[in-house]
């Protein structure tokens, strides 16, 4: 863990309010990232490197989250905390250009149900290398992000420009 993590505010209510949070974090296997690995995704990006995948390039909410957290001081912050140096950009990229590790960190909705394969609710964003999920945990623990990653239904207007692919083209 890079020692700027501990700059990320610990908080003993955690539990509480993430049982409250409308998201929570969890994690994503092999299959899932399989299936991942076949789409184009909308994405937050800190220089030429997904950090962040919000979901399919044609979803105008998926477009509208990554627009916002890219733009997002908090989001800005946490990702430096992280150890993430560069520009934070929106883009998408193939899920064939995404390293990969064999599970990787998520964040789903908190709809209190658990699929038969252990899986909490829907996924609503992969954050990628987030080796031990506190970037999964604070995002759904900042208010901000909160509301950016429990969007549904009619994205907002004026956001939702995607910007050209990022890193290699298929």
């Amino acid at each position: 863990m890079d020692s700027r993590m501990a700059d990320i505010p610990q908080r003993q209510d955690l539990a509480q309010c993430l049982a409250a949070s409308t998201i929570t974090p969890g994690m994503i296997g092999f299959a899932t990232i399989e299936s991942l690995r076949e789409g184009f995704h909308c994405a937050v990006f800190v220089g030429d490197a997904p950090v962040i995948l919000t979901g399919e390039i044609f979803c105008e909410v998926s477009k509208a989250q990554a627009n916002a957290l890219a733009r997002s001081p908090e989001v800005a912050r946490l990702l430096k905390c992280a150890g993430h140096a560069g520009e934070i950009t929106p883009g998408w990229t193939s899920g064939h250009h995404v390293t990969w590790g064999n599970q990787e960190y998520a964040v789903v909705d908190n709809d209190g149900q658990v699929s038969q394969h252990g899986d909490p609710g829907d996924l609503i964003a992969v954050v990628l290398g987030d080796r031990d999920g506190r970037i999964a945990t604070a995002l759904c623990d900042i208010p901000e992000t909160i509301n950016i990653l429990s969007m549904r239904g009619e994205a907002p207007d004026a956001t939702t420009a995607v910007p050209a692919p990022r890193g290699p083209t298929p």
